[in-house]
């Protein structure tokens, strides 16, 4: 079978769609903040990645303390992959697995003290960091921003939410 190989016309025209479409272009701003801010965690003065420091810091948002399931639900991840990141912060003495004081079959994963301190020193780079981001918006700019991303993080979040408990149910 012969390929075929699309003119430029053709290619010019998908090309305008794809930079046109929100979607397309809000998927290329995450990806590139995602390796913008995995520049900053992979830095080894902050001792881990972004996915097991945002799992320190839904401890933290939790009182500390929150049984792997509800960590891997907050996170809209698979229990498989956050029980690596358990095992991953465990064994840096960042959690600690502790049986639930009322039902002894129950993990828990606590933050310690060690913990406490990388979202203390992560949380100060990061906002170093959030700033020289931002440096381009003006003060209007920046709260219409954050309140645009607060309403697709709502958005996004239920839709998850409501696709995880389709597939739940079946």
């Amino acid at each position: 079978m012969k390929e075929t190989i699309p003119s430029k016309r053709r290619i010019g025209l998908v090309a305008r769609r794809i930079r046109s479409d929100d979607l397309v272009m809000l998927v290329h701003l995450a990806d590139l903040v995602n390796r913008w801010v995995d520049r900053g965690f992979d830095n080894p003065d902050l001792g881990v990645g972004r996915l097991s420091q945002a799992a320190l810091n839904h401890l933290i948002l939790h009182q500390g303390s929150l049984k792997p399931t509800e960590l891997a639900r907050l996170m809209h991840r698979t229990r498989h992959s956050i029980t690596k990141v358990i095992d991953h912060l465990e064994m840096e003495g960042l959690v600690k697995r502790q049986a639930d004081a009322a039902d002894r079959r129950v993990t828990n994963v606590r933050i310690t003290a060690a913990g406490l301190e990388q979202v203390k020193r992560a949380t100060s780079q990061a906002v170093a960091a959030g700033d020289t981001l931002m440096s381009c918006m003006n003060v209007g700019e920046k709260h219409a921003f954050m309140a645009t991303v607060r309403k697709l993080r709502r958005q996004i979040t239920a839709s998850l939410l409501a696709k995880e408990t389709d597939s739940d149910a079946n």
